[in-house]
């Protein structure tokens, strides 16, 4: 690790100015009420932390994806290439932001309220329950009932190639990381002026009817991305709506709320390392397996940047797509069966530009 001093110290120093610049833009612009509407913010924070703290935290650890040693080179281009990228979008943003204020001087004339939110009407919600959230909870089901045909062990092994062709009930059950929060929200707003211990049983119910089965559905069929990426969604929906300050103390329960959250898919992580057989479970496996599994689920859910790293270092083994991911993405919807020579996503490409052949149709 000692090689990579260099690069850590270089993080570090991101890291400050990072966090510096952030604290400037909440004290410019007093967002202590209301720093999630403000995009710039809410972009620093998630791209620093994939692109900077958790490569810091990967290199501190000695963590890494491929088990390669780097060049400090590749690092660093690779390091440069994400940091520049941050800074560039800063500076188009304030720049469009000056260029627009500058057009419109009426607008700084006078206080511009943000939108108020505002429940849904009845006829509203019976749409998304019946329309949207119904069929995509029982198509949630089906797929769950599917993985029990082969049994959780041999599903889990073998997950890529059983659900082969099943590509639409998959969307469709993806569906519900949009449709969740959107239901969370509205429920939030008609419980907002209820006494707490009311909004506490209404919350409760919803988790337990709502939440709770998606995220158990995705757990057990191994889907812990889009598990992951409901829980964060949810949170930042419950700061949204019922506004939070920002502060130590929210913060405090952010890394609280991360951690619970991380150790859960951790959880679900060791639970495909023994193929679902809870039976074999003891207490030194659970230590020694665990301790890997943290370690295999914050790097396969977070460390997409040693990607980066990798092509950098071996430039010569890929040639570019121009595009053609990005096409992939747009007739993703097409079933296969329709369009035999449908083009792979930018993952299924990239894993095949790493390891060559390791998947196929």
């Amino acid at each position: 690790m000692k090689q990579y001093n260099f690069i850590i110290l270089l993080i570090s120093i991101e890291l400050i100015f990072v966090f510096y610049l952030l604290y400037k833009i909440l004290k410019l612009e007093n967002r202590s009420t209301s720093f999630i509407f403000e995009p710039i913010i809410v972009f620093l924070l998630g791209s620093t932390s994939i692109y900077l703290l958790i490569p810091f935290i990967m290199l501190i650890f000695n963590w890494s994806w491929h088990y390669i040693n780097y060049s400090t080179e590749s690092y660093l281009i690779a390091n440069l290439t994400v940091f520049g990228y941050i800074m560039l979008v800063i500076i188009i943003y304030y720049l469009l932001n000056y260029s627009a204020q500058k057009n419109t001087t009426h607008l700084r004339q006078k206080s511009i309220k943000r939108s108020i939110l505002k429940p849904l009407t009845s006829r509203q919600n019976l749409v998304l329950i019946f329309l949207f959230l119904i069929p995509i909870l029982l198509d949630t089901i089906f797929l769950v009932k599917y993985m029990f045909r082969f049994g959780m062990a041999d599903y889990i092994s073998n997950r890529i190639i059983l659900r082969k062709g099943m590509g639409l009930y998959v969307l469709v059950s993806y569906m519900s990381t949009l449709l969740v929060p959107i239901l969370f929200a509205n429920l939030l707003l008609m419980i907002k002026p209820k006494i707490k211990l009311v909004r506490f049983f209404y919350t409760l119910s919803f988790f337990m009817i709502v939440v709770v089965p998606f995220l158990t559905a995705f757990v057990l069929m191994s889907n812990r991305l889009p598990a992951f990426i409901l829980s964060i969604l949810l949170i930042l929906t419950y700061l949204v709506v019922m506004e939070k300050k920002f502060s130590f103390k929210l913060i405090g329960k952010f890394v609280l709320g991360f951690a619970v959250i991380f150790l859960f898919f951790t959880f679900a992580g060791f639970l495909r390392f023994v193929r679902g057989d809870i039976s074999v479970i003891d207490l030194n496996l659970l230590k020694s397996v665990f301790s890997f599994e943290i370690e295999r689920a914050f790097v396969s859910n977070f460390g997409n940047f040693e990607h980066l790293v990798w092509l950098i270092e071996f430039n010569n083994n890929w040639e570019s797509l121009f595009g053609e991911t990005f096409f992939a993405g747009f007739i993703n919807i097409i079933p296969r069966s329709i369009l035999d020579n449908k083009l792979f996503g930018g993952g299924p490409n990239l894993k095949n530009i790493i390891h060559p052949g390791s998947y196929n149709f």
